[in-house]
Order: C-alpha cells, then sequence, then structure tokens
C-alpha cells in the first residue's frame, strides 16, 4: 500500500506527463518505473480519461511508462494504442512496452495481430512479437507469411528480429514470390539469420533516455 507522501510524488510525475508534450519527462518515467506495480492504475487511469485525437505526446510517455513496469495489466491497454489509426510514434511506444512485458503479453499480442483489420496494427503487431524470443512467436510469424501477403517485409523484418535460424526454410520459400520491392527485406533477413549480415540494433537494450530521442526522430 502506497503512503500518503509516495501518492502526493505518484501524482506529480503523472502532472509531468501531461505537461511534457515533445520534451521527454525522463525524471517522471524513471520515476514512474520504479514505483512498478503501484503506478500501472494511476497511469491506466490517466490514459483512460484522455482524447487522444487532442493530446499528441502523453499517451505517448504513459505507453513508454508502462514499458519500464513490464505489468501483464497493461497489455490490454497497450494493445487499444496500437489499434489506434496513424498510431505512429504512439504505436512505436505502445509495440515496444507490449515487447518489454514479454511472454505476458504475447498471447494477446499474437490475437490482436491475427485479427486487426487495419495493416498498420498488424505491422505494428509484428514488430512486437519479433522482439518476444519463443516458439509461440516463430510460429505465428512463419504462419503469417502465409496469411498476411500484404506485409511479407514487416513480417520478414519481425523473423529477422527474431533471430530464429528455423525460419530461413519459410524465408528461402517466399522470396520466388516476392516482388522486387519485397525481396529486398526478404533477402536481408536471411542473410541475418545466416549470420552473413549483422542483426538490426535490438530496441530494447537501448537505455530508454536514447528510446526518448528515436521517438522524437521518428
Amino acid at each position: 500500500m502506497m503512503l500518503p507522501d509516495g501518492a502526493s510524488r505518484l501524482s506529480a510525475w503523472l502532472d509531468e506527463l501531461t505537461r511534457a508534450r515533445e520534451r521527454p519527462p525522463a525524471e517522471a518515467i524513471a520515476a514512474l518505473g520504479a514505483a512498478g506495480e503501484a503506478a500501472v492504475q494511476p497511469l491506466l487511469d490517466l490514459l483512460g480519461g484522455l482524447d487522444v485525437d487532442a493530446d499528441d505526446w502523453t499517451p505517448v510517455w504513459i505507453a513508454v511508462a508502462l514499458g519500464e513496469i513490464r505489468s501483464p495489466r497493461a497489455v490490454p491497454a497497450l494493445l487499444e494504442l496500437l489499434a489506434l489509426p496513424e498510431g505512429d510514434v504512439l504505436a512505436e511506444a505502445a509495440a515496444e512496452a507490449l515487447a518489454r512485458t514479454g511472454a505476458h503479453a504475447l498471447s494477446g499480442l499474437l490475437i490482436f495481430t491475427r485479427n486487426a483489420p487495419a495493416w498498420e496494427a498488424r505491422a505494428a503487431g509484428y514488430a512486437a512479437i519479433g522482439l518476444i524470443p519463443g516458439d509461440a512467436s516463430l510460429a505465428f510469424l512463419v504462419e503469417a507469411l502465409d496469411r498476411d501477403v500484404l506485409l511479407w517485409s514487416a513480417i520478414a523484418n519481425a523473423l529477422a528480429d527474431l533471430g530464429d535460424a528455423r525460419a530461413l526454410p519459410a524465408l528461402r520459400a517466399l522470396c520466388p514470390k516476392c516482388e522486387e520491392r519485397e525481396a529486398e527485406p526478404v533477402r536481408e533477413a536471411i542473410a541475418i539469420l545466416e549470420g552473413t549480415h549483422p542483426p538490426y540494433p535490438n530496441v530494447l537494450k537501448r537505455p530508454w533516455r536514447e528510446r526518448f530521442t528515436g521517438l522524437l526522430a521518428a
């Protein structure tokens, strides 16, 4: 249970998120991450009260904070952010937060990505799945190559991120079916899994202050 003084500090950190706009609220994010589960419901309540069409930045910082905490309780709200049209930076922040949550987010993420009607939402889902190692992620992404022809490039990139060489037969079989614009990322994914091309940088290994810079530059 959080003491009153702790609750007051938590409220101040949340206020900092709402005032930050495009300036990364580094201290507040660090403090909310350190607060852990005690900060999850207040963050979700704050997110639920926002008009995400009118507030471009607060939802981003909430998603980043939830990614630092990595609570399964945040997964449904983060998936809702992935579904927003033209989410851009927000979708990137939500996808990364889900990937940081890891195996606890995977079942919901697989269902979401399979069923999302918008290709942008599915692409964000594939990117997050590619950052969660394991047999379930591999099987889903390989199967998606047959099911989601529109997003072959995104799925290939996710398989490259996953780093599991068992995807090579499916990617090699895909190459002859690809148009040239699709073939390049597929060939690059093959080269990464074969070890002849450097892997993509793993965003989950970057310090969160660096990630803020990346979000703003996107």
